[in-house]
């Protein structure tokens, strides 16, 4: 009974004085007013700080935030420059990665892929990106068409040709896969995951992310 009546005492105690912190300092869970206000003023000269940096500082100031995970600081920094530099490559780059970070993998893909990058090797890197993000969004006929305009442009380039068939494959275009391929067999850089596509067109799917088959054993 006493250990009773002194939780019972430690309890109400507890209480009281919960109370009265909240009459007399408002020490509360849910921030005071000039919590709020100091938060908006730290965020007004943060922005002002941003602004006052260069082109090139800010847009590496939106890397490093993104870098962080600071996906929102990142556009908070992103958002102004479209306006004063929307068409400057890098910016429009940063912004695709963030539309992609916040979860919306067709805007990011459409984005990506509409930057007319003056390097070719970037363009097609660029394009390589959009393509996945546009599987991630289950856009695989529009990563398909993604990819096989790059390939009209640039007919040789490999990384378009494998990663096509690769998405051809796993979408049930089997036959379609099959042609993209005949050039990099005749060639000799087809895969042996690729060269047992080949052979196994009768299947409607192939799992590219089964471990290629090992012909080292075989009799």
């Amino acid at each position: 009974m006493p250990n009773d009546l002194k939780r019972y005492r430690q309890s109400t105690n507890a209480f009281i004085l919960l109370a009265l912190c909240v009459q007399v300092v408002g020490c509360t869970s849910e921030p005071s007013d000039f919590e709020k206000l100091r938060k908006q003023q730290q965020l007004k000269e943060a922005a002002r700080q941003t602004t006052e940096l260069g082109l090139d500082e800010q847009i590496a100031l939106a890397k490093k935030e993104l870098e962080l995970g600071s996906v929102v600081r990142a556009n908070e920094i992103i958002g102004p420059l479209l306006i004063s530099d929307p068409d400057n490559q890098d910016v429009l780059r940063l912004k695709a990665e963030i539309q992609h970070r916040l979860g919306d993998y067709e805007a990011a893909a459409a984005l990506l892929a509409s930057i007319p990058f003056e390097s070719e090797d970037r363009a097609t890197s660029a394009c390589l990106v959009a393509a996945d993000w546009y599987v991630e969004a289950d856009a695989y006929e529009t990563a398909i068409e993604l990819l096989q305009s790059r390939l009209q442009t640039r007919p040789d380039d490999a990384r378009v040709r494998h990663r096509l068939v690769e998405i051809l494959n796993q979408s049930g275009h089997r036959i379609a896969a099959s042609r993209v391929l005949r050039p990099m067999i005749r060639d000799g850089k087809a895969s042996e995951r690729e060269l047992f596509s080949m052979i196994t067109l009768g299947n409607a799917f192939v799992d590219e992310s089964l471990p290629a088959p090992d012909f080292s054993n075989t009799t």
